[in-house]
């Protein structure tokens, strides 16, 4: 009896995301979480009459940001989740992706027109089976980076969702061999492949190797400034780079000195 009269006192009045009135039990640290679908809650010392006031001023302020000509309102409302039924129809896409990232309406935004909805789609880890075909490789590379089939994906024809399965470390020791610089920068990023990666032909991956702190002792002589740049930048070799025949790698390797000499 005595437990069943707390759990009485701990319910208090809430609105919920489409306006309604009921009770809610959930305490202040769970506010929004779980099954709390409330976004706004009566105050402890507030009595039910306050509270109806409060709540109808919000509804109000709510609707007129629902239909406000503003996108910057109407997105305002959907990071409250409300009014998302109407909003899930918004003509400008950056309200549609607000209503997405509530998780909201993904069957019908998984067909938007509009790539960047999609993309939210798959933030969101939902229908991943059927955007891992998308055309867009924004949102393929989003798929990839749910984790999903990067057996897959470790093929697609753009450079930009194979380097997103570099990220998840999947499969480094074919992309590797990739043709593209970007995944091989990943590649590099993932500290595989160094002692490969520091003959590449592009600059990019080699300074990205150095970066590593990997093959200083080659990589001070590469016929890059910015590889040596970075070789400096790594600290090694200052004695010789502040000699470089290029400025900005002796304005970095001096630099770098001073920075070592100040930490002593």
């Amino acid at each position: 009896m005595i437990g069943r009269e707390i759990k009485e006192m701990s319910k208090r009045l809430a609105m919920t995301t489409d306006g309604r009135m009921t009770y809610c039990s959930a305490s202040d640290a769970n506010i929004g979480k779980g099954r709390c679908n409330h976004i706004i809650h009566q105050n402890k010392n507030e009595n039910s009459n306050d509270f109806i006031k409060r709540v109808e001023e919000l509804k109000e302020d709510l609707n007129n940001k629902v239909n406000s000509q503003s996108r910057i309102d109407r997105i305002k409302a959907a990071k409250q989740k409300y009014g998302l039924d109407k909003l899930i129809n918004d003509k400008e896409m950056i309200v549609r992706i607000e209503v997405a990232k509530q998780g909201y309406g993904l069957d019908k935004l998984i067909n938007d027109d509009n790539w960047w909805v999609r993309q939210t789609v798959a933030e969101q880890g939902y229908g991943l089976d059927k955007l891992i075909n998308d055309d867009n490789d924004y949102v393929r590379a989003e798929v990839a980076r749910q984790g999903y089939k990067l057996d897959e994906l470790i093929n697609d024809k753009s450079e930009y969702v194979r380097k997103v399965v570099a990220e998840q470390g999947y499969g480094l020791d074919k992309l590797v061999n990739d043709e593209n610089w970007m995944v091989k920068v990943e590649v590099a990023k993932q500290g595989y492949g160094l002692d490969k990666l520091i003959k590449d032909n592009s600059y990019l991956v080699r300074k990205e190797v150095a970066r590593q702190g990997y093959g200083l002792d080659t990589l001070i002589d590469d016929k890059n400034s910015d590889v040596r740049v970075e070789v400096a930048r790594q600290g090694y070799g200052l004695d010789k780079l502040v000699n470089d025949y290029h400025p900005y790698v002796q304005q970095s390797a001096l630099v770098r000195k001073k920075i070592l000499s100040e930490e002593l």
